[in-house]
């Protein structure tokens, strides 16, 4: 059994692997003998103790030592040591609550050359570029589901070992062989290797999977990723799609549309439909949060002759439900959801398709309901979605779910159930710093970032917010925060000191306590009350401490 050790101190240095280092600190480039990686879960850690990887500690919940952890341990030496607390004190720790309960820190084991991964195999996947760690997990996954005798990567895509992505591949990725692709012309080397390379394409001539030239093949290669040069340019327009999608959540926009038109371009030379009606609605987003009426209409028009021009799609389902999704999303920020598709709106009372529609459906549905503020239907049928299997519901998904939830019971009144789903949301916005669906309501927010319980938690992230905030204030004047008016709205924030003589009122202290508390004058304590009455739209003390307790 490995040794049980309590924690006391979040600032103990062997606590920094789970804490304070990044992915690519524990990746340790400079020392790779003494490089780390995180696994997260019992059966993502099984499945690396069974490829060989040696555990340095765990971080665990006190309550899994004994349940669902007790096997774990059991296959590790006596000196590995086990930091475990209950699971409120390690969500301050690592600033998310624990999938699963379990964090183990492991030695990356050594990573053997291309030639040696495909000496036998005959069908393997080649990830160009994925930098997405979700999708390089899922890809894993796939690769596994299908019978794949191993995976290639390029130096420039996410690493197979982050968290998030042996999480999201259930450890597929200590199953399924891989290795990187050596740097330069990486085709050549698989052609050297006698394996002949294909890609995904939504294309007029692309071959069915069961096509006997594929199943005939003896070495057979599928690229996934940037793979425009192997596809005569399908898939151009993609890098800079993301280029422009990172821009606009920045507020960058002008830099956020030039990405967007080169997109454009590009994926309208390749025949690629699915970035040009990323373009179009990338262009329709920042219109949006300029509150460019005439550039959203332009958007929306670029999108619907662009759909008419692919002929190869013309007609058919994917092409319908293509466009229409996108005006449908575009048309859910403008807070206009009954002009979009019927099939786009959340008129079912069970949306247990959440999980399965695509995320800009999902995020219509969820609008639609908000705006005819039937929150207790939006927030029954959202809880029912969250109730299905997690491995189904994107980290994108979830954290609009829980964006959406915390909106509806604080539109109903109930602070305590909207301050435990925006924590929830916090907690996974913190994972990668996306911040985005919580800048966009920080005005109905700004209630909830003053409940202690919220405050001194995210505090980082908050300020994060309120700065990203900055960049969303032009759009002030348009339509897309002209929801849930029976959201509390702050109309202003308040200053630090106001903050500190909220609380302590919150706590139920009188005035002249508050003065000896804080070393002021008890005028002064009025002062900072009536300020943040006015700022929070509250008329008395009892409502304060019914807000802030």
């Amino acid at each position: 059994m490995a040794s049980i050790i309590e924690i006391q101190n979040f600032s103990d240095p062997a606590l920094d692997l789970y804490a304070r280092l990044t992915e690519n600190q524990l990746l340790n480039r400079a020392d790779p003998e003494n490089a780390l990686f995180i696994a997260e879960s019992p059966l993502v850690i099984g499945r690396a103790l069974d490829a060989g990887c040696k555990p340095v500690s765990f971080l665990m919940e006190r309550q899994h030592i004994g349940g669902k952890g007790r096997e774990i341990l059991a296959r590790c030496c006596q000196d590995v040591p086990v930091y475990t607390a209950e699971e409120s004190v390690l969500a301050q720790l690592t600033g998310f609550h624990l999938t699963r309960g379990i964090l183990c820190a492991m030695r990356r084991p050594p990573l053997p050359t291309a030639e040696a991964v495909c000496a036998n195999a005959r069908r393997i996947a080649v990830l160009e570029n994925v930098m997405n760690p979700t999708n390089v997990g899922a890809i894993f996954r796939c690769a596994a589901a299908l019978g794949m005798d191993a995976v290639l990567l390029t130096e420039q895509g996410s690493d197979p070992l982050y968290r998030r992505a042996s999480r999201v591949s259930m450890g597929n990725v200590f199953l399924v062989p891989w290795t990187y692709l050596p740097e330069g012309d990486w085709t050549a080397e698989l052609h050297r290797l006698g394996f002949t390379t294909v890609a995904m394409a939504l294309r007029e001539d692309s071959l069915r999977l069961d096509d006997r030239r594929l199943l005939q093949a003896e070495k057979l290669a599928v690229v996934l990723g940037r793979y425009n040069r192997l596809t005569n340019g399908h898939g151009a327009g993609v890098a800079e799609l993301y280029r422009g999608e990172a821009y606009s959540v920045q507020g960058r926009f002008d830099d956020a549309d030039i990405q967007a038109y080169q997109a454009a371009f590009l994926s309208e030379q390749a025949q690629n439909a699915s970035a040009t009606y990323g373009a179009a609605l990338l262009l329709g987003i920042n219109a949006i949060y300029r509150s460019d009426m005439a550039g959203l209409q332009r958007a929306v028009d670029y999108l619907e002759n662009k759909a008419r021009g692919y002929a190869f799609l013309r007609g058919t389902g994917i092409g319908t439900c293509m466009v229409e999704t996108v005006r449908g999303y575009l048309l859910g920020l403008m807070m206009e959801t009954g002009d979009a598709a019927q099939w786009t709106q959340g008129g079912a009372d069970a949306l247990s398709d959440l999980t399965f529609t695509n995320f800009m459906i999902k995020t219509c549905r969820i609008t639609d309901l908000l705006l005819k503020k039937e929150y207790q239907r939006a927030i029954a049928s959202v809880e029912a979605s969250l109730q299905l299997d997690a491995r189904l519901i994107s980290t994108a998904v979830r954290n609009f779910m829980y964006c959406g939830l915390s909106l509806c019971y604080l539109a109903i009144g109930k602070l305590g159930k909207a301050a435990e789903w925006l924590d929830r949301s916090l907690c996974l916005a913190e994972q990668d710093r996306n911040y985005s669906f919580l800048a966009s309501f920080r005005k109905y927010f700004q209630v909830l970032f003053l409940l202690p319980s919220i405050a001194a938690k995210h505090e980082r992230a908050i300020r994060e917010i309120k700065t990203l905030g900055i960049h969303y204030t032009r759009a002030d004047e348009s339509r897309i925060f002209a929801m849930l008016e029976e959201i509390p709205e702050m109309k202003e924030g308040l200053t630090d000191r106001e903050r500190e003589v909220a609380e302590l009122a919150a706590r139920g202290l009188r005035n002249h306590e508050i003065a000896g508390e804080l070393h002021i004058s008890e005028n002064t304590v009025k002062h900072h009350l009536k300020n943040a009455f006015q700022k929070m739209n509250i008329d008395r003390r009892s409502r304060l401490i019914e807000m802030l307790r």
